[in-house]
């Protein structure tokens, strides 16, 4: 079972991962809140390192294939501490990343294509536009009417 994470049910939550995440020390930080040094690396170790790997993207943050490969062996690692913690959030967390990381490594490989999207521009005149508008009309009647229960047939 997880442990419990008292810094993350703390009202100050957004405040002291801010903190952490601009580089404040632990233990300042412990003496400026009033919370143990141990819950707050506790919280650091189990939650922050998976959301800082998360707010960021593969593609933005890292330039090579290199620098994504060692990025993974560190989400591998929070994963293998999350296991023996029986922390599914963080382990399914840092398996998301770890996912992306793999997708973009074959990206940059030319191993995969990126996905084409198909884009549709359609120019209605006045009548064809009311058209469709009366026939949407008429089935959302009919739709309504089938739903209550009521015949009804279209006019």
């Amino acid at each position: 079972m997880a442990r419990h994470c008292r810094i993350c049910d703390d009202s100050r939550r957004e405040a002291i991962d801010g903190e952490l995440l601009a580089g404040k020390s632990v233990p300042q930080l412990a003496r400026e809140t009033g919370l143990p040094q141990t819950n707050i690396y506790r919280h650091k170790q189990l939650h922050l390192a998976v959301e800082r790997f998360l707010d960021s993207s593969p593609i933005a943050t890292m330039a090579s294939i290199e620098a994504l490969q060692a990025r993974d062996l560190e989400l591998a690692e929070i994963q293998k501490i999350a296991l023996v913690r029986n922390h599914t959030q963080a382990f399914v967390a840092a398996a998301t990343v770890r996912v992306r990381i793999i997708l973009e490594i074959a990206a940059l490989r030319g191993e995969v294509q990126p996905k084409l999207k198909t884009v549709m521009h359609v120019n209605l005149d006045q009548a064809a536009a009311e058209r469709i508008a009366r026939s949407y009309l008429q089935h959302k009647e009919l739709s309504g009417a089938v739903l209550n229960g009521q015949e009804t047939k279209p006019q």
